[in-house]
C-alpha cells in the first residue's frame, strides 16, 4: 500500500511511470528491508534455538519468518511489475473537498436512531410490567410502585422516621 501510494504520488507530481517505480524502490526499500529483516531475524532464534520454548514455536517461527520473506518479495519485486502492467493511465487526484464535517454520518445517525427507539421500547415495557404487577398484586399502579421502591421524597421521609430502609424488611431497633 505504502508502496503503490508513494508511486501515485511522485505520478500526480510529474513523473513518468517508470521513473516513479525506480524512485519508489530506491527511497522505499530500505524502510521495507529493515522491517522485515527485524522480525525475521527475531523469528531466527526460535528456529535455531535448542530450548523447550524453542521447540514448542518453531512452526510458527517458520511460518512467520517464510511469510515476511515472501511478502517482502512480493512488495518489492512483483508489486512493481504487476503494477507497470496494469496501470497505464495517469492516476486522478481525488478532491474530497473541505466540508467534511457537514457530511452525513450514516452511522452515528443510525446509532442515534437505535439508541430512540431502545428507549421508547424500554419506557413502554416498563409501564406495561407496572401495569401487570399491579393488576396481579390487586393494587393501584402508583401504590405498587412506591412499595417495589420508585417511591418519592413523601415517601423517603416516612421510612427515614421510622429508621428502615427502602426495601429492607429490618425492624427499628
Amino acid at each position: 500500500i505504502v508502496f503503490v501510494d508513494y508511486v501515485n504520488q511522485l505520478r500526480i507530481g510529474g513523473m513518468e511511470r517508470w521513473d516513479a517505480l525506480v524512485a519508489t524502490g530506491k527511497t522505499r526499500m530500505r524502510p521495507i528491508l529493515m522491517t522485515a529483516l527485524t522480525t525475521i531475524l527475531a523469528m531466527s532464534m526460535m528456529i535455531f534455538g535448542t530450548g523447550m520454548s524453542s521447540q514448542l514455536g518453531r512452526g510458527m517461527s517458520v511460518v512467520i519468518a517464510a511469510g515476511l520473506l515472501y511478502a517482502t518479495l512480493m512488495t518489492l519485486y512483483i508489486v512493481p511489475i504487476m503494477y507497470d502492467i496494469l496501470f497505464r493511465r495517469q492516476p486522478m487526484n481525488v478532491d474530497v473537498g473541505d466540508d467534511l464535517e457537514e457530511a452525513v454520518d450514516d452511522a452515528a445517525q443510525f446509532l442515534k436512531e437505535l439508541k430512540e427507539k431502545e428507549d421508547a421500547g424500554a419506557g413502554v415495557a416498563e409501564a406495561a410490567g407496572a401495569v401487570e404487577a399491579a393488576g396481579v398484586a390487586g393494587v393501584e399502579p402508583g401504590v405498587e410502585a412506591a412499595a417495589v421502591g420508585d417511591y418519592s421524597e413523601e415517601g423517603a421521609n416516612d421510612q427515614e422516621s421510622a429508621g428502615t430502609r427502602p426495601g429492607s424488611s429490618e425492624t427499628p431497633s
